[in-house]
């Protein structure tokens, strides 16, 4: 656009302004001085916006990935106002705009959520949809949304387009929304157009379907022939979350890896390196380590002098293969013992996080005795002393310890880990991972676990559902009743019990009767949530849940009822 037209732009009406980023954002045209200047008019004339301009203008800037901070809070503002307006169309818009440029904007997707509620029988499959994907991408969880646009969306996935199916498959995955019988039909309406699906589509579809455990042979047996025939367009996070959504639901499909395994080798020997994250690249070594076919190529790259031989590996390529190995289908095997004399022979080549990683690996495949093992560890000690080693990878390797019963390493690793200790740059994961090892092992750290627990209360609303148990019963493992810690996972877990699993809820009842909590509604909650997935209970789950009511004398008849039908149709599976 001439300088002379972006210099008239704050003459312009509301709808000009509008329509105008409109027109550039869906030629996907990125012209930032035209688009600085429409924010700055719109500004001051925000309150002129009608609906429809809010919400297009909301979707104009995000297409071009333009994240104009007053702009959106304007809208934002002025949206908050009008949202009994808003048609299904204009809530779906700024709710996509937000996730699209990390905007988590609590207030205006609370307002949108309510909104869609209460017209949610108009809302048309690319407003399921995108609405299902922006919740999932900024992790906004509303679960009578949810529930109710997935209602939505079953009788109507004959209207979805491929995107919308994999992108709706995708958002309950995400958010896990354990609603396996629309995934199901997600998968099979997918199935009936596959010539019509994309790479990104299979993947997605695939990586919802382990995330969820939705295990379905014909299923995946045809994303899997598909798969195949489109390997070539497949990007390296269309690779990675294939190969590890296969191997997560021990589906061995020879074929499909063998393709996977061609574009490992293709990878591994600098075809696509620029193109792949290490995220894509661990998921490839998990999915190729789990399936017993991919042993032979390993075992061809062991012996091979060609540059996808161990003689030819980098550090971080060792450690990757390494990483593949470490599943209970390689256990033992001679090219886990190979890579492993090769971890040996290049330890000193290795970084402090490849080294943590490389005694992790042994450590998952019980070489606990393997050189490596004791000269990673010394490595990681090296590194923890002079400060060279994020939090992360001790937290990390304190848990493959601990894992395999091995306390020799944890107590040296977290006196020397002062990083560790103040649990400075860790996330949940590596928070909940690090209560578990200690208390597994009955060490009583408790610097580092008063640690633990003042970080875990800092990022509360961060936990995920078998975080803040396994928290809860590490804490309760070793009798340690740390009030303002149990108090925060109460009220956490109270808002959240709905996406419990039923482990989670059994692990977490049990902690509380452990330290002797008597917390009387937050145990109506969670026997509420129990009883709603007693079905799924499995004996360990079961036995745990009879024991922690009765230690702590809650009597509840319909729960109790409950308990004991499930007790008895199960009976022949208690150990």
């Amino acid at each position: 656009m001439s300088s002379a037209a972006v210099a008239s732009i704050p003459q312009w009406h509301a709808q000009h302004l509008s329509n105008t980023a409109w027109a550039y954002a869906k030629l996907s045209f990125t012209d930032g001085p035209l688009m600085q200047a429409i924010a700055s008019a719109a500004n001051p004339l925000i309150v002129d916006f009608n609906t429809q301009d809010l919400a297009t203008t909301a979707w104009a800037f995000a297409s071009v990935r333009i994240a104009d901070t007053p702009l959106m809070k304007a809208i934002s503002s002025e949206a908050l106002i009008k949202i009994s307006q808003f048609t299904p169309q204009n809530l779906t818009n700024p709710a996509w705009a937000c996730a699209t440029i990390s905007d988590l904007d609590e207030p205006l997707l609370t307002a949108i959520s309510a909104a869609a509620l209460r017209t949610i029988g108009e809302f048309q499959s690319q407003n399921i949809s995108n609405t299902l994907w922006a919740l999932a991408t900024v992790e906004f969880l509303d679960l009578p949304l949810l529930q109710a646009l997935s209602a939505q969306a079953q009788p109507r996935l004959s209207q979805f387009i491929p995107q919308e199916l994999s992108n709706t498959a995708w958002a309950i995955a995400k958010l896990s929304v354990n609603d396996l019988s629309l995934l199901e039909a997600i998968v099979g309406s997918a199935v009936m157009r596959l010539t019509s699906l994309c790479s990104q589509d299979f993947s997605s579809i695939a990586w919802s379907m382990a995330k969820l455990g939705l295990w379905s042979e014909p299923l995946m047996s045809a994303i899997s022939a598909a798969s195949i025939r489109l390997m070539s367009t497949f990007g390296p996070q269309d690779i990675a979350s294939t190969s590890w959504s296969y191997a997560s639901l021990a589906f061995a499909d020879l074929p499909l890896f063998q393709s996977i395994s061609a574009a490992a080798r293709f990878k591994l020997s600098g075809g696509m390196c620029s193109a792949s994250s290490a995220q894509d690249a661990t998921n490839r070594g998990q999915a190729l380590g789990s399936v017993e076919a991919i042993g032979t190529w390993s075992m061809q790259a062991v012996r091979a002098p060609s540059p996808l031989g161990l003689t030819g590996l980098a550090p971080q390529n060792l450690t990757n293969v390494g990483w593949s190995q470490a599943t209970p289908l390689l256990l033992g095997s001679t090219a886990t013992f190979a890579i492993a004399s090769g971890a040996t022979c290049k330890i000193v080549e290795h970084n402090a996080q490849n080294s943590a990683s490389a005694a992790w690996q042994l450590v998952k495949v019980e070489l606990l005795r393997m050189p490596s093992t004791e000269v990673a560890a010394v490595s990681v000690l090296r590194a923890l002393e002079e400060q060279e080693l994020p939090p992360q990878e001790p937290a990390n390797l304190t848990w493959a310890f601990a894992a395999a019963g091995s306390p020799r390493m944890v107590v040296p690793i977290a006196s020397a880990g002062k990083c560790l200790c103040t649990t400075l740059g860790l996330g949940p994961q590596e928070l909940a991972n690090s209560a578990w090892s200690f208390s597994t092992l009955e060490v009583k750290h408790n610097p580092l676990l008063d640690a633990i627990a003042s970080s875990a209360i800092s990022c509360i609303d961060e936990l995920a559902p078998q975080n803040l148990s396994n928290i809860a019963w590490s804490f309760a493992n070793v009798v340690i009743l740390h009030r303002p810690l149990r108090e925060a996972i109460s009220s956490q877990a109270h808002k959240r019990l709905g996406l419990f699993q039923p482990q989670d809820i059994a692990n977490t009842l049990w902690s509380f009767a452990t330290v002797s909590v008597h917390d009387q509604p937050f145990l109506q909650a969670i026997s509420a949530a129990s009883m709603l997935r007693i079905a799924e209970g499995a004996p360990q789950n079961i036995a745990n849940t009879v024991w922690s009511v009765a230690t702590i004398t809650y009597l509840d008849g319909p729960f109790l009822a409950a308990i004991s039908a499930q007790a008895i149709r199960t009976m022949d599976q208690f150990d």
